[in-house]
């Protein structure tokens, strides 16, 4: 192992300022080129060697050896566990490229735990120093962009952030200590998540009791958090502010509150929700529904921060005047070329040497959804009315069951190149596959090079309507 002298591994200050003399630089900036193993520096960050850059922060810049103990930080004297996210830009705005993968669940350990203060997590990951760095496929580890580097004290999280991590906690030590964490699913949680960590499927673990063994899994940040935590070292969070839906103060049931905020208008016209919020009526029906969406919550700004550090998907649906739906629900394009390498369930983009990319369809899908539902005629928007929201995940027979059929049909037609097979709404109960391009000329090549109009999945109309009268029956037929 390579001791630093540079800094002391037993102060959190000085941990976080050694971190922070990378922030604009790069590791090959200041590491002498003798201390670093020539196979590390010359090591990809791309499909070669995905940790190369949190290796050589650990080994070569902070001088620890990796690997400690679940409920052990990587600086012990400080309690400080060290943590490196690969970020993209986006438009203006920096995102994580990926969720961030904390200490491996020992379902054994875990399950005798009862209360949130004493676990793994806690132990491992109450005092994080984060380092950000620009992802960049197929450049050496050494030379990519540190952009942020400082600590991350869960204690000095909004007390909302907190409550919400404790509660997902909860949720996932209640499966493990029931025995049945074979069924566990980061859709079921809101920042925190209990993620897979498996070179294979195959790969399993003894639980707690006398469970069925169980996929290896991980305590995780969701990819929308860590983007959280990441501009929160950037300074983005006076950005954020008017982006907020809870006080930095609050404490209760997410979802809950979240609710109560829209029962407060359920039954009124649009009109009038406007004039109680003391908006003007937007002139542009471009995104309306959502707009209005975000200021019954009281966020002033165009998203939620919530719901981005939960990787929360909202979807307005507009029922007519006999509450019917009158169209389907869309999802993002399908590119034939991803569709065709992909596996319905992977273990993520990257796995060791080889890349194993998981459904793009089934990730959109593996996640927490708000629907809000309006109804009225579309063109008097003033006078629709709105009916009430629920939050919704698909139930997991659906996913792994019609679903998945659906997926495989049209995967082996775009492998086949037979555009006439693909999934039609007739044939399935909830999923089907048709157009989703801005014009004629927007297209995309099948394997044997023709070319076809892009496509997309969408959930079936009866579908999203049959879980709309589930969830609130009140609409009537």
């Amino acid at each position: 192992m390579v001791r630093s002298t540079t800094y002391d591994q037993t102060s959190p200050a000085d941990i976080e300022r050694h971190g922070k003399r990378l922030v604009g630089s790069t590791l090959r900036h200041h590491i002498d080129s003798g201390i670093v193993r020539s196979d590390n520096a010359s090591g990809r960050i791309g499909r070669s060697s995905k940790a190369g850059f949190g290796t050589l922060l650990e080994k070569n810049f902070y001088g620890i050896s990796p690997g400690n103990a679940s409920g052990v930080p990587d600086f012990p004297g400080a309690g400080v566990e060290l943590k490196s996210t690969g970020m993209v830009k986006k438009k203006s705005a920096w995102e994580a490229k990926e969720r961030l993968s904390l200490n491996l669940i020992n379902y054994q350990e875990e399950g005798l735990v009862t209360n949130f203060e004493a676990s793994s997590f806690v132990k491992k990951n109450s005092l994080l120093m984060l380092v950000g760095y620009q992802y960049q496929n197929d450049i050496p580890a050494i030379d990519l962009k540190v952009l942020c580097a400082g600590l991350i004290d869960f204690k000095s999280l909004p007390i909302a952030d907190q409550t919400v991590i404790r509660a997902d906690w909860v949720r996932i030590n209640k499966m493990i200590r029931e025995c049945r964490a074979e069924a566990l699913s980061e859709r079921d949680t809101t920042y925190l998540g209990a993620g897979t960590k498996a070179a294979n499927s195959s790969v399993m673990r003894p639980q707690f009791g006398d469970g069925p063994p169980a996929k290896p899994r991980a305590y995780t940040f969701k990819k929308g958090f860590v983007t959280y935590l990441v501009n929160t070292l950037l300074r983005r969070q006076a950005e954020d502010a008017e982006n907020k839906a809870l006080p930095d103060s609050f404490v209760g049931d997410f979802e809950g509150e979240i609710l109560s905020r829209f029962r407060a208008f359920v039954g009124n016209s649009v009109a009038d929700i406007c004039e109680r919020l003391d908006e003007q009526t937007p002139k542009s029906a471009k995104n309306f529904n959502a707009w209005l969406t975000r200021r019954m919550l009281g966020v002033k700004g165009n998203k939620i921060a919530e719901f981005e550090k939960a990787d929360i998907v909202t979807k307005t649906v507009h029922l007519d005047e006999r509450g019917r739906l009158p169209e389907s629900m869309s999802f993002p394009v399908t590119r034939f070329d991803r569709l065709v390498a992909e596996e319905w369930l992977g273990d993520g983009e990257i796995t060791g040497d080889a890349t194993v990319l998981t459904s793009a369809f089934r990730a959109q899908l593996d996640k927490r959804f708000l629907f809000v539902v309006f109804r009225g005629d579309r063109n008097n928007r003033a006078s629709s009315k709105f009916v009430g929201a629920f939050f919704w995940s698909m139930p997991p027979h659906d996913l792994d069951g019609e679903v998945q059929r659906v997926w495989h049909v049209m995967k082996q037609a775009v492998t086949d190149s037979s555009p006439a097979r693909f999934p039609k709404e007739s044939e399935s109960r909830i999923a089907h596959v048709r157009p989703h391009a801005r014009n004629a000329a927007d297209v995309d090549t099948l394997p044997n090079g023709t070319t076809t109009t892009k496509r997309c999945f969408w959930l079936n109309r009866g579908y999203i309507l049959a879980q709309v009268r589930e969830h609130l029956p009140t609409i009537g037929t």
